[in-house]
């Protein structure tokens, strides 16, 4: 989800059924955004789990206000506890 990096569960060459529609709507969200916003970070992160993603990269800070960079789009331990509790759900029943 970072730097534009996503990949499929098994190996970056692998795209078992994910449907070419899929796979492209995912190449441009992770080319052009990076997400950035930190509203959008949870429902991406769910989305990228849910197309059969192998992981996120999602920061996170005590503070995210007052983090030195990066700050508008990273996610306070709450906010994080919660994602990675809806994360884990969704992996399950993939």
């Amino acid at each position: 989800m970072r730097g534009g990096i996503c990949k499929p569960r098994t190996s970056p060459y692998s795209f078992r059924r994910m449907g070419m529609e899929r796979l492209k709507m995912l190449y441009s969200i992770c080319r052009e955004n990076g997400i950035g916003v930190r509203r959008f970070v949870p429902p991406m992160a769910l989305a990228f789990v849910a197309a059969r993603a192998d992981g996120v990269l999602i920061e996170m800070h005590a503070t995210p206000e007052k983090a030195a960079i990066d700050g508008h789009k990273t996610l306070n331990y709450s906010e994080f506890r919660t994602l990675v509790s809806k994360l884990r759900l969704i992996h399950s029943v993939i």
